[in-house]
């Protein structure tokens, strides 16, 4: 019986690709926020409305991409190892991560409408620390959502270091992740 991945894993190549994407994606959205609070840039010329509907569509963009380069990445990783069919426990977490998706942007929009901003990437580190714990049960046993949890009450306790700690969580940890596949290849063959 050959090791099928799951289709929205993010061992290897997609984790890597997710973390790179993520670390450029929280640097743009970070240079934006910074121009736009200093005043100074072109970018604060736009009403805040405008500004947030801006970073809100970077978001969506974002989420999209990544979910469907990490799907062809898999599927075509899948294809040469003759794993065509969809495990079961790729269509739950499919399905926890649409979820999620929603909860957390409804989530997030709330904290926005009555001004917290501050404390939307707290709450989206907490709340993915949270979701990586859910769908361990259908995962490859790992932390990792214990780290994401500690970032986020990190975040919400330093507010001033958010951007830095968000980088961590989505970029040098699923990079991190991506890349021990390769290291421990051989251990996650034998499941």
């Amino acid at each position: 019986m050959k090791f099928q991945l799951n289709r929205f894993s993010l061992h290897g190549l997609p984790g890597i690709f997710f973390g790179v994407f993520a670390i450029i994606f929280i640097v743009v959205i970070q240079f934006l926020v910074t121009n736009y609070t200093s005043g100074d840039s072109p970018v604060s010329f736009f009403p805040i409305s405008f500004f947030e509907y801006f970073i809100v569509l970077l978001s969506v963009l974002f989420v999209i991409l990544s979910i469907i380069v990490i799907a062809f990445i898999n599927k075509r990783r899948n294809k040469k190892i003759n794993a065509t069919h969809w495990k079961q426990n790729s269509k739950r977490i499919l399905t926890f991560l649409i979820l999620f998706i929603s909860i957390v942007s409804s989530l997030i929009y709330t904290l926005v409408d009555f001004g917290f901003t501050k404390h939307t990437i707290a709450l989206f580190l907490t709340t993915y620390g949270l979701f990586l714990f859910i769908i361990n049960k259908f995962t490859q046993k790992s932390i990792y959502g214990f780290y994401f949890i500690l970032l986020g009450i990190g975040t919400y306790l330093f507010p001033e270091f958010r951007f830095i700690l968000f980088a961590v969580g989505f970029g040098i940890v699923h990079l991190l992740y991506g890349i021990s596949y390769y290291i421990l290849k051989d251990q996650f063959s034998n499941n």
